[in-house]
């Protein structure tokens, strides 16, 4: 038969719900949560990509999709007809600024256009871009590096040079922006017409970059943009090899780290699990409760499909009220923290945020799916269940197959077990629950403990401090591989520093018949640092140690233990060393920081190295110093390095510590408060659960305190049984849960480079007491409003 009864169901539906308002109250609160965690994870995540994106694009110097290099003003104009472009300008470059000032930094002075200027983030935010031939715009840190005022008007004087000819200009600020750390270059925009009549004065060698054009390109979107760029290139009629070009890798979305992609997989699928527990949890509980009146209904002709379409549209409606609650807070809460996660990971020029619609698509498309997963269950129970079974079902005889009679002395602990045991779905629900959050925790603290503080400091330092000319520090091509001098190690051991070793430099860039050959001259600390060679038996001048680094095709031949060497000076003489050994990769901390391709590293004594090479200043010196002297020498290096000597720079262990906290930080305050969160899930998953069950049971207490069981007795049950899941979570979370860490640990974290597995249950052990105590209080806090009513009121309820 087709009976149109959707509107019965449907007002069915409204009025069990207006009938169940505190219960209501707990699954709202539980569908909002879930939705808070999902929300606030994909605005998380979500603010995190835009930001580093973002962040990206200022380090590569544009947010265009691709750029087309050093072409011509013709070319340019050919290029901007193409039906593939969407937009594009460009930008003519002039040559670096070689103001003392300006040494540590890639300063480049341009000519934009304005499109480029903003798309290169060199649009002034005060002021307007230079029109007059001796105005200019800049970043507040070029204005802070040359101790100018951020002032419009300002006198700003740069230097630079085109050829053999040097220059001198004094120009007038027109407009400044917040400058950016870090960029890997800091823009300075000038006039057509000053860039126009400079280039115009002069002979440009056809080699030089002077005078140049760079275009930035948009297409019609960011997919497959090397392709675009070929094709574009092409397609007006060039060859690839003609024609210099660059893809913005802030847009390459298609290369996902798979360890990445596995911890956002993790971290949704525990937030799943988790407002499954709890969803699941409230819907099974409430199904049990109102397990007669469905039975009811299925006297009067309900069927299956139609108690849970009742069970399912309590869910909906339920959902409809509490989804977009959990997304307002989680949303907020979530853009609140993107400038804590920002700082952490040292992006601190922005905290973008990102109101991105597919934070809330996929938030709720990921709470339904959680909230139909949750009721599925308990709605199959409600639809099952026959009005026979219905009369008869209570809380005592769910999966209880047991048929035998066993006499045995009651005990309290028995009772509990009983109690506790007799519905192992619950059970098992409530310790799954509230052992994730004490896993989670275990595995955040576990991948913080993993983090090496020694492996990732030496990567970058062997002693307290380091201290080279800046260009070795460096990305520039130009090195200024002798920079630290005699006076600058006097004045350090002034200010206490001690263990002085240095490091010497020479370096032959071979033919097309000979090896480039890079060659250190090291001391014995250099050498133990990396190394357990006899450093004596270098001091004897015969022999080298050549280490194993080869960069390109592989086509040198690695010298064995025992060949001779033949290395040549600047006089022409030469003079062979017999290889003692081939040490291990040289550590980069030590290095020049750059490599020749198919080149090879000699290491020698540093006393025989001098004698060979001739007298000359250390590439890096590197020193230690008494603890409570760190801070007195860092802070005169500071000030040596500013003002005294501008063209050397150091590295500190102390900064690397404090930069090796905040990373680690970074795992231990957002895995925490995801913890946090999961705990709140537990402990509200625990709480209505016993609530629920102390109330099913009510009427059963008070038949056992009719029998003789005193109110102390009860107590004590109820405590007992708290305490009871406190136990069960805390022998899962030990025994199952220390091997989740484990595995959780290495997917977190296991990727580092200066990981060193280290699993720990020690926050678990501390939040147990408080666990325990919250575990023994909400029983209490149940039984004393249950004795509120007296027994024969609780006999009388049905």
């Amino acid at each position: 038969m087709s009976v149109d009864n959707k509107p019965f169901i449907r007002n069915l539906t409204l009025r069990l719900l207006k009938a169940r308002k505190s219960r209501n109250i707990v699954a709202i609160f539980a569908i909002a949560l879930t939705t808070f965690l999902f929300t606030i994870v994909f605005t998380l995540s979500g603010n995190m990509l835009y930001t580093i994106q973002e962040q990206t694009m200022r380090q590569v110097g544009t947010s265009a999709h691709g750029g087309l290099k050093m072409i011509t003003a013709k070319q340019y104009d050919n290029f901007a007809k193409s039906p593939l472009i969407k937009d594009i300008s460009f930008n003519r470059y002039l040559g670096l600024a070689e103001n003392d000032a300006l040494k540590k930094g890639h300063f480049e002075i341009n000519y934009f256009e304005e499109k480029q200027a903003k798309w290169n983030f060199a649009f002034p935010d005060i002021g307007k871009m230079p029109q007059a031939d001796d105005e200019l715009v800049c970043s507040t840190i070029t204005l802070d590096a040359l101790g100018i005022p951020h002032k419009i008007g300002g006198t700003v004087p740069i230097m630079f040079s085109i050829g053999d000819k040097h220059y001198t200009k004094q120009f007038k600020l027109s407009g400044y922006w917040e400058g950016d750390a870090a960029a890997s270059t800091q823009q300075i925009g000038v006039s057509r017409k000053f860039i126009n009549s400079v280039i115009s004065e002069n002979n440009i060698p056809r080699d030089d970059y002077t005078g140049t054009i760079s275009a930035d390109v948009y297409f019609s979107n960011a997919v497959d943009i090397e392709n675009k760029m070929e094709q574009l290139i092409t397609e007006r009629g060039y060859s690839i090899d003609d024609i210099a070009y660059g893809v913005n890798w802030a847009y390459a979305t298609g290369k996902i780290d798979l360890t990445t992609v596995a911890i956002g997989a993790f971290v949704l699928i525990l937030i799943s699990l988790s407002g499954y527990l709890i969803i699941y949890s409230i819907f099974a509980i409430s199904v049990t409760a109102d397990i007669r009146f469905y039975g009811l209904l299925k006297t009067i002709g309900a069927t299956r499909q139609q108690i849970r379409r009742i069970v399912l549209g309590q869910a909906l409606i339920l959902s409809s009220i509490g989804i977009p609650i959990g997304l307002l807070i989680g949303y907020v809460v979530g853009t609140l923290f993107v400038p804590i996660a920002v700082s952490f990971m040292n992006f601190d020029s922005l905290s973008a945020r990102s109101a991105n619609p597919l934070i809330f698509i996929f938030s709720v498309l990921f709470s339904l799916l959680t909230v139909f997963i949750s009721c599925h269950k308990p709605g199959r129970i409600a639809a099952k269940v026959s009005p026979v079974e219905a009369v008869k079902f209570n809380d005592l005889n769910v999966n209880d197959k047991r048929k035998s009679k066993q006499t045995r002395a009651v005990t309290p602990f028995s009772f509990t077990w009983a109690n506790i045991t007799r519905n192992k779905k619950k059970l098992c629900v409530i310790v799954l629950s509230l052992s994730l959050s004490l896993i989670l925790l275990n595995s955040v603290f576990s991948a913080s403990k993993s983090f090496d503080m020694d492996k990732y400091v030496s990567e970058s330092i062997i002693s307290d401090f380091s201290v080279a000319d800046y260009t070795v520090f460096g990305t520039d091509t130009n090195k200024n591989l002798e920079g630290v001098s005699v006076n600058f190690l006097r004045e350090a051991k002034k200010y206490g520093a001690t263990d002085i070793s240095n490091i010497y430099y020479h370096s032959k860039s071979g033919t097309d018949v000979s090896t480039p050959l890079q060659i250190y001259g090291i001391d014995k600390t250099i050498l133990g640092s990396f190394s357990n060679f006899n450093y004596e038996k270098l001091q004897s001048g015969n022999y080298c140690l050549v280490a194993n680094y080869v960069v390109g095709d592989g086509s040198v031949s690695v010298p064995s233990v025992g060949d001779m060497v033949e290395l040549t000076n600047d006089k022409g003489e030469s003079r062979e060393f017999e290889v003692a050994a081939i040490t291990n990769q040289y550590p980069r901390s030590i290095s020049s920081r750059f490599y020749y391709a198919n080149g090879l590293t000699i290491l020698l004594a540093d006393d025989i190295f001098l004698n060979f090479f001739g007298s000359t200043q250390p590439m890096q010196t590197n020193f230690n110093t008494r603890p409570d002297k760190i801070m007195k020498l860092e802070t005169w290096l500071k000030k040596y390095t500013n003002r005294e000597n501008s063209n050397l720079d150091f590295i500190s262990r102390e900064s690397l510590k404090l930069e090796f906290i905040d990373m680690r930080n970074t795992y231990i305050t957002l895995g925490g408060c995801l913890a946090f969160v999961l705990a709140l899930i537990g402990v509200l998953n625990f709480t209505n659960a016993i609530v629920a069950s102390i109330y099913a049971r009510r009427r059963e207490f008070a038949m056992l305190q009719s029998v003789g069981m005193t109110g102390k007795q009860l107590k004590m049950t109820l405590l007992f049984e708290g305490s009871g899941y406190t136990f069960l979570t805390a022998m899962f979370t030990a025994t199952v849960g220390f091997a989740l860490t484990y595995f959780i640990t290495l997917l977190i974290a296991g990727q580092a480079w200066f990981f060193k597995q280290s699993v720990t249950i020690l926050p678990s052990i501390i939040c147990f007491p408080i666990l325990f105590i919250l575990c023994a209080t909400v029983p209490l806090v149940c039984y004393s409003k249950l004795t509120r009513e007296s027994i024969i009121e609780r006999l009388r309820m049905e």
